[in-house]
This record gives structure tokens, C-alpha cells and sequence, in this order.
């Protein structure tokens, strides 16, 4: 639905937020529901989100959880809150340090048991100028939002 409203088709999208395991296969995604082939779409790693599972023989079972993942955006930044770092967070980061991606910085606020449960991405300029939509999937309706 989202690739589908015609006043945001010329703008491109950050998704932010959603499963690692989807993290690869957006942009192709958004290529086909929108039928254009030119969509801009972008994403960070550090943007995914990772999940508790237990193993069982040849498959994993995923957790269940609700409004445990808050994204928020202002001016320069996107701020990511796991308000449950035990069932979902955004990747790990033993050394608890800043790190330098391709569209900005992530400023790690809280690491626990080497999951990184809360920061905020400084984005660069060049990225905000192109004002970007910014999308994340709603855990809860289990559908992609706008912010």
C-alpha cells in the first residue's frame, strides 16, 4: 500500500525498524508493488531488528511480542528504543561504540548483554535533503507505517 500513493511515488523510502530478515529483499519488494523500477529505496543494517527464538531440530520458533519497539523522528535523527531488550533489539555491539555508516552515524544510549537496545541515527545531509519517507513495520497490525 505504501508504494502505492501517488503523492509520495517520485520520493524515496528509508525503512527503518523492520525484521533483519527482511532487510535485504525491501527494495526488490518495493519495485514490484509500485511498478517502478526507479524507486529509491534505502536502509542501514543497524535499522533491523533482531528477535529471541528458541531452536527446535531444523527450525527456529520466533517469540511473540507486541509495542516492545519505539521509533521516533525528529529534525536531524531517528531515535530506536526497545522497551524489551530480552525479546527485541537492534544488533549487537560488544565494545559498546559509536559507528559510522554510509547515510550517518548510530549513537549507541543503552547495550545490555551486548544487544544494543537503544540509539539514535544522525543522518547526513545529503540523505535528509532528498526528504526521504521514512516506514516501519507495526508489530501489533502487523502492516508497514509511515512516520
Amino acid at each position: 500500500e505504501v508504494s502505492n500513493v501517488n503523492e509520495l511515488k517520485n520520493r524515496p523510502f528509508c525503512f527503518v525498524g523492520i525484521p533483519s530478515s527482511f532487510h535485504h529483499g525491501i527494495a526488490q519488494a518495493m519495485r514490484i508493488y509500485s511498478r517502478n523500477k526507479n524507486v529509491r529505496v534505502y536502509s542501514e543494517k543497524c535499522f533491523s531488528t533482531n528477535f529471541k527464538y528458541s531452536h527446535l531440530d531444523d527450525c527456529f520458533e520466533f517469540m511473540p511480542f507486541g509495542e516492545d519497539l519505539n521509533i521516533s523522528l525528529s529534525n536531524n535523527k531517528l531515535t530506536f528504543k526497545s522497551l524489551n531488550c530480552s525479546t527485541i533489539w537492534f544488533g549487537l555491539n560488544k565494545k559498546n561504540i559509536d559507528l559510522d555508516f554510509s547515510m550517518g552515524k548510530q549513537i549507541i544510549r543503552k547495550v545490555i548483554d551486548n544487544k544494543i537496545c537503544e540509539f539514535d541515527f544522525v543522518f547526513k545531509k545529503e540523505f535528509l535533503d532528498q526528504n526521504m519517507i521514512f516506514v516501519t513495520w507495526d508489530y501489533d497490525k502487523l502492516a508497514f507505517k509511515i512516520l
